[in-house]
C-alpha cells in the first residue's frame, strides 16, 4: 500500500526546522528525505499534472489552476486503476478535475470555503475514511496550509501555529499505519514570505520529500 501526501505549499526551509514542525523535520532528518524544485510554473494544476503525469504544467493553466481540465497525458494513477488496483483520493478538489476518472473512490474536501476557514479536520477525517477501505494506493491532499499562508502570510502567528497543529495531526495519523504502508510526504511548490507563488524562482519552488 502507498500513501502519498501532498501538503500545499510547504517550503523546505520550513518543513526542516523543528521549531516550525517538530515531527516532520525530525523525520526529514532521520528518514530518507530530499529537497525537489518544482516545474517553474510554481502552482498546484502544475504540480498536480506533474506529480501524476511526469510531464510539466503548461502556461494555460495559470488561468485555469482552480478548474483545470483533464489531465490528458498517460499517468500511473491509470495504470494503476486499469490493472485492478483500488485507488483513493482525499483533499484538494483539482485532483477529481485532472484525474478524477482513476479514482476508485474520492473524500472532496467542502466546496466554497473562505480562504482563512480552516477545514483540515474535515480533510484527515476523510482520509481515515479512506485509508479504512484499505487502497492500494491513497494520494492526500492538504490544501489548507496553502490557504492559512495566503490569508496571513508564511511569518504570521496564525501560519505558524497552524503548521505545528499540522505536524501533530499529521503525524498522529502516519502513525496508525502498519508497515504494509510505504508512505511519501512531499509538496507542490514553495512561497514568498508574502505567501504568494506561481514565479520561476528558488524560494517559490523549493519544496521538501
Amino acid at each position: 500500500h502507498l500513501l502519498l501526501v501532498v501538503i500545499d505549499g510547504l517550503r523546505y526551509d520550513l518543513a526542516v526546522n523543528p521549531e516550525r514542525m517538530p515531527q516532520f523535520a525530525d523525520a526529514m532528518r532521520t528518514r530518507r528525505s530530499a529537497e525537489v524544485m518544482s516545474g517553474p510554473l510554481s502552482i498546484t494544476s502544475a504540480a498536480i499534472q506533474n506529480f501524476g503525469s511526469g510531464q510539466p504544467g503548461q502556461l494555460e493553466q495559470i488561468v485555469h489552476n482552480l478548474s483545470p481540465d483533464p489531465v490528458r497525458y498517460e499517468s500511473w494513477l491509470g495504470n494503476a486503476r486499469r490493472r485492478g488496483l483500488n485507488v483513493a483520493f482525499a483533499g484538494d478538489n483539482t485532483w477529481i478535475s485532472m484525474f478524477g476518472q482513476h479514482f476508485n473512490r474520492a473524500w472532496r474536501d467542502p466546496p466554497g470555503m473562505a480562504i482563512d476557514y480552516d477545514y483540515s479536520d474535515v480533510t484527515f477525517a476523510h482520509a481515515r475514511e479512506a485509508l479504512a477501505t484499505a487502497p492500494n494506493l491513497l494520494i492526500l491532499h492538504l490544501s489548507v496550509p496553502d490557504h492559512q499562508m495566503h490569508a496571513y502570510g508564511v511569518q504570521s502567528a496564525q501560519y505558524r501555529r497552524h503548521l505545528r497543529e499540522l505536524d501533530v495531526k499529521l503525524f498522529g495519523l502516519l502513525g496508525q499505519l502498519g508497515s504494509e504502508w510505504t508512505v511519501v510526504v512531499t509538496s507542490d511548490h514553495g512561497a514568498n514570505d508574502a505567501g504568494d507563488h506561481g514565479s520561476d524562482v528558488p524560494i517559490q519552488r523549493r519544496t521538501p520529500l
